[in-house]
């Protein structure tokens, strides 16, 4: 769950300086949208991991 508030806080971050810098968001898309991509998709990897074993360990009622 760090890791998820972390990822949004830099986000919020970086739309924020996209938005008050227009110049800096011409340039940058380029570089950080895929790293944004790579970082969600490990992001969600770690985060269904714990909610499939939650899932499978439930006990049968």
């Amino acid at each position: 769950m760090k890791s998820l508030l972390r990822f949004g806080i830099l986000l919020l971050i970086f739309v924020g300086l996209s938005l008050t810098i227009p110049g800096l968001f011409k340039h940058v898309p380029f570089l950080v949208l895929p790293l944004l991509g790579i970082l969600t998709v490990l992001l969600m990897r770690q985060s269904l991991r714990p909610l499939g074993q939650t899932a499978t360990d439930k006990p049968p009622e």
